[in-house]
């Protein structure tokens, strides 16, 4: 039969030869709570940026059927967060290249289990944007200098500024990587 939380057992046993018995021993033991655990803690979504909110879900259970909550911690590159307590981390609290991961620990009306952590996830670096390219003179000559002056620059990751240049010519790369050619 199986057990069950707080039941009381008992086990006796008399030693006999075949021909005599002794009188029995017994131990009485009393079925304690079975600790709730987590099996799986995943990280959603599996490629972040600093302007990403991370999700993280575990996967608890317990062998006496208690109910199971989850207390979430969060480190930075191997820093405990001590406020962020959700399953949920947004961009505020991390830059690019910091490693992130999420410690479950399953709780249930007795106490905690073990904790279980996330794989690591890299925070990848966002990608620079512009606006708009402007061409200085708009009316171009043969012989004509020109210059390529782009606007607009923003990089959530607070990147430096920094461009690269490619002139192409009837659709051919000339090999001019500077703004003005």
């Amino acid at each position: 039969p199986a057990t069950a939380e707080e039941e009381e057992w008992e086990v006796s046993v008399v030693v006999s030869d075949g021909e005599a018995e002794v009188s029995p021993a017994s131990i009485e033991v009393v079925v304690l709570n079975a600790p709730p655990s987590v099996t799986e803690v995943t990280l959603d979504p599996t490629e972040a940026y600093e302007t990403s909110v991370l999700t993280a879900t575990a996967i608890s259970a317990d062998e006496d059927g208690d109910a199971v909550t989850v207390s979430w911690s969060w480190s930075v590159s191997g820093t405990v967060l001590t406020d962020a307590t959700g399953h949920t981390l947004d961009g505020g609290s991390f830059n690019k290249h910091d490693t992130i991961v999420a410690t479950a620990t399953p709780v249930d009306d007795e106490g905690p289990g073990d904790a279980v952590a996330s794989d690591a996830l890299a925070i990848l670096n966002s990608a620079p944007a512009i606006t708009s390219v402007s061409l200085d003179p708009t009316d171009i000559y043969e012989g004509s200098t020109v210059t390529c002056t782009p606007t607009g620059w923003t990089d959530v990751d607070a990147d430096t500024e920094s461009y690269l240049y490619t002139w192409d010519v009837n659709g051919t790369a000339i090999g001019e990587t500077g703004a003005t050619l």
